[in-house]
């Protein structure tokens, strides 16, 4: 018997969703940094950057993302 084949849209929802993920844990990691509880000696600047890294992470990668994918399926 035959091993059942890969889904690659079940691989692209699954990357989608570690992009988003990834996004969320990098502003929580500037939060954290930029209320000098957990890691007060990191310079508020680099919770700023990973704040908003995150922001474009979760906003934006998933869409080119999708994006990339759809453009190479119509070809």
């Amino acid at each position: 018997m035959k091993p059942p084949e890969r889904d690659p849209a079940a691989a692209r929802f699954f990357a989608l969703q570690l992009a988003r993920i990834g996004g969320i844990a990098l502003i929580v990691l500037g939060i954290v940094i930029t209320q000098g509880t957990a890691l007060p000696a990191v310079p508020d600047t680099i919770g700023y950057a990973l704040m908003g890294a995150g922001l474009i992470d979760t906003l934006f990668v998933p869409r080119l993302l999708a994006r990339r994918w759809r453009s190479r399926d119509t070809e």
